[in-house]
């Protein structure tokens, strides 16, 4: 029954981590395709870096995965996490006639970072497996401090500084305060 119910968590861990990869790699794309559409070299500089952000959070995600996927109980046997990808997709709320765009999408980052932080802290409240609520409140943490981090970037851009440049090799642990 032990060995049941924990393989259950686990599994049920997963799944949680795959909508979370699945959220971030739609942020990848959407951040990416704003790049490649708009005709502004700053503001295709700033999904760029975007989409770089969501690329290393998209990366510790997976390693994640791997680490629980890599348990005695599961490993080999670790099912494909099937639902619909659209339910995950954010939307461009940006009034292009807007003075500033890069104030408007930094405004954007920071309101998916909210949102995130909502929808996992919501589903932390409801779950009854400790693991995966463990993993919940882990995910709305690291949503929180990405709403910090993409304030301050704000904050930087409102006062016509530049982004922080993220480094390519380095965890998010190490950008965001």
């Amino acid at each position: 029954m032990f060995v049941t119910s924990t393989r259950k968590s686990i599994l049920a861990a997963i799944r949680t981590i795959d909508k979370a990869i699945v959220i971030a790699h739609n942020a990848i794309m959407f951040y990416s395709d704003l790049s490649m559409r708009t005709e502004s070299k700053e503001l295709a500089r700033i999904f760029r870096w975007l989409a770089a952000y969501e690329r290393l959070h998209r990366a510790e995600l997976t390693e994640k995965r791997k680490e629980f996927a890599a348990h005695p109980l599961v490993k080999g046997r670790v099912p494909v996490t099937e639902f619909d990808p659209s339910l995950t997709k954010i939307s461009l709320k940006i009034d292009p006639t807007a003075l500033n765009m890069k104030i408007n999408i930094m405004r954007l980052a920071v309101a998916n970072a909210r949102k995130a932080f909502a929808f996992y802290q919501r589903k932390s409240t409801y779950t009854t497996d400790p693991t995966v609520k463990a993993l919940l409140k882990e995910f709305a943490d690291i949503e929180e401090k990405r709403m910090r981090f993409f304030k301050a970037q704000l904050i930087n851009v409102q006062s016509g500084h530049s982004l922080d440049e993220i480094p390519q090799s380095t965890s998010l642990a190490s950008i965001v305060p």
